[in-house]
This record gives C-alpha cells, sequence and structure tokens, in this order.
C-alpha cells in the first residue's frame, strides 16, 4: 500500500467519528471470585484457543504486595473463571504473553515493598495450570541494566524459535524521569540462558515479533528529559541480529513530549501480514490505535 499524504494529516485532520459502530461495549465482562472488585490492570491476552482471555489484576489496588490474592486470570468466550494463580509471586503485573504452547509469561515491574517480600523485577513463565516454569532475573533484585538481571521489566514476547525478549524501561516513563533509567532489550534462549542484550531500540512499553523474526518495538517514553537525543516512535529491526531496519517517529512530535507527566506515543505495537503496523497509545485523555502502511 502507497500513500502520497503526511502521515500526520491521514491521521489527525478529520476527525472520524461517524463510522458505523457494530460493537455492544459489556461493562466488567469478568466477575472476580469471593466478592473482589478490579484494581490496576494492563496486561490481557487471547489464549491459544483463540477465544478464551487471560487478564491480570493488581490485587484490588494497584500493587500485589503484601496481598494472598491471585493476580492472573482465565476466562472463558461466556466469561466464567476457569482458574486463577499467581499469589504471593508477582508484585506488580505489567506485561503479559501467551507462547504457542499455552504458557502465560508476566512481566512482573516492580512496586514499593517489593523488593523486600523478594517479588518485582523479573518475568516469570507458568504452565496453563499455573505451575511455575521458569524465572528470568532474580525476584527482589533490581538490575543495572546490564546482563541477564532484569529492572523492571515492561513486556515480554517469544520468537518462532523459543528465543525470549523482554523490554526495559518503565522507569523512564514522565517528564522527570532519569535519564540512567536501564532502557534495552534483553535476549535468552528458550532455557532462560542469557544471549545478548540491545540498547539501539529506545525507552521501550512493548514489544511484538512476526512470523519472519521482524522486531517491532515501541519506544513511548524517549524524550529530552529521559532520554537525551533519542525521539519516540517505533522501531524496527531484527530478531535475530538486532539491526535496525526502520523508524516511524511519533506523528506528534515534539510537542506532546513537553507534556508533563504525560505518556506518550505507542506502548503497544503489533503488525499484519501486509507489513501493516499499528501503535496503541494512551495520552493524557484518550487513546489512539494508529496504522502505518508500508510504501
Amino acid at each position: 500500500m502507497t500513500s502520497t499524504a503526511p502521515l500526520s494529516a491521514q491521521l489527525f485532520s478529520n476527525p472520524a467519528n461517524n463510522h458505523p459502530n457494530p460493537y455492544t461495549t459489556i461493562n466488567s465482562p469478568f466477575e472476580l471470585p469471593d466478592g473482589r472488585t478490579w484494581g490496576a490492570t494492563s496486561a490481557i491476552h487471547v489464549d491459544v484457543d483463540g477465544e478464551s482471555i487471560w487478564v491480570t489484576d493488581r490485587c484490588g489496588t494497584n500493587s500485589c504486595v503484601g496481598s494472598d490474592l491471585d493476580p492472573v486470570f482465565l476466562y472463558d468466550a461466556d466469561g466464567n473463571l476457569l482458574r486463577s494463580f499467581g499469589a504471593g509471586l508477582i508484585a506488580w503485573p505489567h506485561g503479559i504473553h501467551v507462547d504457542r504452547l499455552g504458557n502465560v509469561w508476566i512481566a512482573d515491574a516492580s512496586a514499593a515493598g517489593a523488593e523486600a517480600e523478594g517479588t518485582g523485577h523479573s518475568v516469570l513463565k507458568f504452565s496453563p495450570e499455573g505451575r511455575l516454569l521458569m524465572t528470568l532475573g532474580s525476584p527482589g533484585v533490581p538490575g543495572d541494566g546490564t546482563g541477564p538481571i532484569l529492572f523492571r521489566p515492561n513486556d515480554v514476547i517469544t520468537a518462532p524459535n523459543g528465543d525470549i525478549f523482554v523490554a526495559e524501561g518503565h522507569d523512564g516513563q514522565g517528564a522527570v524521569a532519569d535519564w540512567d533509567t536501564p532502557a534495552r532489550i534483553v535476549k535468552y534462549d528458550q532455557d532462560g540462558n542469557f544471549i545478548d542484550q540491545w540498547f539501539q531500540f529506545g525507552r521501550l512499553s512493548g514489544i511484538y515479533i512476526d512470523e519472519n523474526d521482524i522486531l517491532y518495538t515501541a519506544d513511548s517514553e524517549s524524550s529530552p528529559a529521559s532520554n537525551p537525543g533519542w525521539i519516540r516512535g517505533i522501531r524496527i529491526g531484527s530478531a535475530i541480529s538486532g539491526h535496525l531496519i526502520s523508524f516511524i517517529p511519533d506523528p506528534q512530535m515534539p510537542a506532546a513530549s513537553a507534556v508533563p507527566g504525560g505518556t506518550s506515543a505507542a506502548e503497544g505495537v503489533t503488525a499484519d501480514r501486509f507489513g501493516n503496523v499499528y501503535g496503541a497509545r494512551p495520552p493524557l485523555t484518550s487513546c489512539l490505535l494508529s496504522q502505518t502502511s508500508r510504501g
């Protein structure tokens, strides 16, 4: 697909509010057990069956530190709770991934008190039944942005060959973020052995790998304050070598980056089989799904 119109004009010139809506919104489609109420959540993923839904809850508040509640849930297509697990193992679930075998991966960033109880700063791999199969990083121990030990990971995904990719960079958010906060992709083999680390993708919130081992990364946090010299946007490269291929800058740069405390460009990213790239971002007051077509 090709286009001669500027991307900014395609996305922002004409409000698109009048298209038909064939969807019916159901608020709170999933009920928590034992009268629990939902807390903060940022992780949701469809199961390998194509219809059941995995979702996390930060234990009724915005943290699971000190809680004995399960934070990971599986619901069937009718909204019935099938199982839950993870109590005492997860501090602040931020990202979730379900691999082709149905295993559930949780990127556990961190929260106040997490280090004292030995949670956070890790990625946990569970069987579909909730058995802990693998731990990346050292729970409760913050890394320094080098080697296999993690620091507040945002997201996790597995490649077609089984390699594991973890995105770091959550503490780079906001106008007052410290510029030396770890920001990288950490690559492990399928057994959890450290392979490499890549710093050329900016301050990451989300990652995606397609069937051709093309790596798509959402750098939503780079700014003059948090990552001097870097521009936020979507960076595309090889999941094999880490070589950068393309860069899609945030179409609202640079003005949006100056908003104090605001999030920024795409935090989630994916691509379809035609090469179109999609970014999802939560700015101050609304959400935006954007599509970039390969020319």
